[in-house]
Order: structure tokens, then sequence, then C-alpha cells
């Protein structure tokens, strides 16, 4: 009688613990990502002076914000880590509409209010390190980036024969020299793609090099083993352009500026 008992009790914590197990706590993953960036060129003395932004907003699934900032200045890059809070609704069109409650500086909050998305994008005012932006920043909605290693984003936005043009990354460097690369993709009314990659990145001197697997943005691959070559690589920065969609034209190189 005993025997069987044992049996039963070791039955009956077997099964407690597998449903500890599968009723534990989830892990906290990125939900949504939204990239911006901007260059303010300003005259000085008869000299010009840019000042570039970069923000990264992840949506975590607990409900929190996890927003990195960098403002690059006469040389100098200044950067911080916000948190916060957010929250989906809609407006009065049915269009999505964002809400993001954040702590910047010594304990001060701010927040973008009700914000309208339409097409994965959507503008407001934002703290960028000490400053408040004078102009709302245009915020473009990517694959969730990894945060996980060195964080650089990079933004572009040019004139071509697609029209305007945006670029917006975020990439994550390993130390084990592997990336995950989180990439936006804009060209006036006939292109609006965003997807990841991830691979390999090797660094020569000033040169930065990655080998990845082309996004065709839709969950398959446009072209494997594909080298994007990167330039002007320091510790705080480099240029480079990351393709989706495509490889047959090589994306245009964009400044990326580190965040973390």
């Amino acid at each position: 009688m005993k025997k069987v008992l044992s049996v039963i009790m070791a039955a009956m914590l077997m099964l407690t613990c597998l449903f500890a197990v599968s009723c534990g706590e989830k892990p906290v993953t990125v939900s949504r990502t939204f990239i911006a960036g901007y260059e303010n060129t300003v005259s000085m003395g008869g000299n010009e002076s840019t000042t570039s932004g970069r923000v990264l907003v992840n949506l975590m699934s607990d409900g929190s914000a996890d927003i990195y900032v960098a403002v690059l200045a006469m040389g100098q890059t200044a950067t911080a880590h916000y948190t916060g809070t957010y929250s989906f609704g809609e407006d009065n069109d049915f269009n999505e509409t964002v809400s993001i409650s954040y702590t910047y500086g010594e304990g001060q909050n701010a927040e973008i209010k009700d914000a309208v998305i339409i097409d994965g994008k959507f503008e407001a005012p934002f703290h960028m390190v000490a400053t408040k932006s004078s102009n709302p920043i245009r915020f473009y909605e990517s694959a969730p980036a990894d945060v996980d290693g060195s964080v650089y984003v990079g933004y572009l936005t040019k004139s071509g024969g697609m029209g305007n043009m945006v670029y917006a990354y975020s990439v994550c460097l390993k130390a084990d020299n592997t990336f995950s690369v989180s990439i936006m993709q804009l060209a006036g009314a006939t292109m609006h793609i965003w997807g990841e990659s991830e691979g390999t990145y090797a660094i020569d001197g000033d040169k930065i090099s990655f080998t990845y697997d082309v996004s065709d943005g839709e969950g398959g691959v446009a072209a494997a083993d594909f080298v994007s070559e990167g330039a002007s690589y320091t510790e705080g920065g480099f240029e480079c352009g990351f393709n989706i969609g495509q490889a047959s034209m090589r994306a245009s190189n964009a400044p990326f500026i580190k965040i973390k």
C-alpha cells in the first residue's frame, strides 16, 4: 500500500511541476519597433553645423516601452535610455493610434498622446537626450529590433526615381561577430517594406562588412550570402546600406550612430 501511495505521490508531483512550467511567466519580447532619425543643419557664424538624432522605440509584450536615443553634434555623441509604458487605440476615423508615456532626464515625464499611425508611421515631438525636438519626428515601423549587444541606428532620406526615399535601420552587433538588423525602406507611394536579417560581420580598420541572406520581405530569401560593405567605421558609428526585397540594386549607405 505504501508503495502504491509513493507512486501516486510521485506522479502528482510530476504533474504539478509540468503544470508550473507550462503556466510560468512568459518571457518579455519585442512586440513592435519604431525607428526615427533626423539631420538638422544650421549656420553658425558663417559655418554650417549639423546635428543628427536617432531614436529606437521597442514596444514590449508586457506593455512597457524600451527607448534608446542618441544625438551627434560637434563631433560628440550623447546617448540616453528611456523607459515607460504604451497603449494602442483608434481615432474617429478608425485609424490606429499609439500613446507612449516615458521618463527622461532626471525623472522627468513626457507623453506621446494618441499619435495616429498611418501606413506604419506616425509623427510626434520627442525629447532628444537633453532637449525636446523643435519639430515632430517621424517614426517608421520596422521589424522587432534586438538590443542584446552594441546597437547602431541608421537613417537616410533622399530623392530618387521612385520619389522620396527613406531608409531606417537598427543593427545589433554581437561579441561573437554575428549580427541582426531590422530594416525599413520606403519609396514614395510605390514601396514600403520592412523585415529583418541576420548573419556575420567583420571589421578591418575603418571598414565593416556584413554577410547575410537578403529577406524578400515575405518570409523568404531574395539572395543568399549577400555582402554589404560599410565605410567610415568607428566605435561611435559607420555608414552602410542593407538590402531587403531585392539584391539587384544596393541600398544607399545611411549614416549609423551608436545608441547603446
